[in-house]
């Protein structure tokens, strides 16, 4: 309880402290929460393959986690820079779990959907309890009428997953692990190697300094033979593509229909 209380006060500070004046950092330990990917998921996921393989994804909105799920992942871990980012990943799968639904709303909709959990679901784990608390005290520190735009970033809502019946069916005994890390900093804290890296344009924010780290880091955490995902928004920086080709097999993802340019990129670990 201790943990949640203090991450209740560091939202609180980012309230009324510097970020009303001069708005969220982009990416750091407090920052506001995507509510969707601003991805084409479905395209990504049609042209990558995670069934029955272990994953770790950056976390965010959570979407690129559940469409894992979705599509038969045997475990997914996940980390985030975002400590908040966990807790609102934890609501959507007490959501699912409790209301059938992983979409939690807008503006008054969602402060209504959290208050129907609180009053209505019995809780069956210290996790979700915790998870809980968290919104409880938020939304009493929070002016109601600003908390939905400090809270969150709005993404693109096609991503959401349509027919949600085989994803509640698969959260009922989901047990993941929240990395609280920057990819291009210290990753010792996970000791685990996985088939599937889903990282989504996090290289965007990756200092040119620090790219060396990044990739190696990502290297690290890979099974021989497993691959990385990257998410393009515009090709791929080529300085970062040259330094990632050090470690990596890189093949180009399909095109976007209007762009035209790469989805994004696979990363092989040879």
């Amino acid at each position: 309880m201790n943990d949640v209380l203090n991450d209740v006060l560091k939202t609180e500070e980012s309230y009324y402290g510097i970020s009303r004046q001069y708005g969220w950092s982009h990416y750091d330990k407090y920052s506001k929460i995507y509510n969707s990917s601003n991805e084409d998921l479905w395209t990504l996921f049609a042209n990558i393959d995670v069934k029955n393989k272990s994953v770790l994804s950056v976390l965010s909105s959570g979407n690129q986690a559940l469409h894992c799920l979705n599509n038969g992942a045997k475990s997914v871990d996940v980390f985030d820079i975002n400590k908040l980012t966990n807790y609102f990943f934890g609501l959507r799968l007490i959501s699912l779990k409790y209301l059938g639904t992983s979409f939690l709303g807008f503006d008054d909709d969602f402060i209504k959907n959290v208050k129907k959990i609180v009053n209505n679901c019995s809780l069956d784990s210290d996790y979700e309890n915790e998870i809980l608390d968290y919104w409880i005290l938020i939304l009493r520190k929070i002016p109601k009428k600003r908390f939905f735009d400090f809270m969150f970033r709005c993404g693109n809502y096609g991503n959401e997953i349509d027919d949600e019946k085989l994803l509640i069916d698969r959260v009922k005994d989901y047990k993941y692990t929240f990395y609280n890390f920057d990819l291009s900093d210290n990753v010792s804290e996970c000791k685990n190697k996985y088939d599937v890296l889903i990282l989504s344009n996090i290289h965007d924010y990756v200092f040119p300094e620090q790219m060396e780290l990044f990739a190696e880091n990502i290297y690290k955490l890979l099974n021989s033979g497993g691959y990385a995902i990257t998410t393009n928004f515009g090709l791929l920086d080529d300085n970062k593509r040259i330094i990632l080709e050090k470690k990596f097999i890189v093949e180009d993802l399909p095109t976007d229909y209007f762009s035209r340019i790469p989805i994004g990129n696979k990363l092989i670990k040879s």
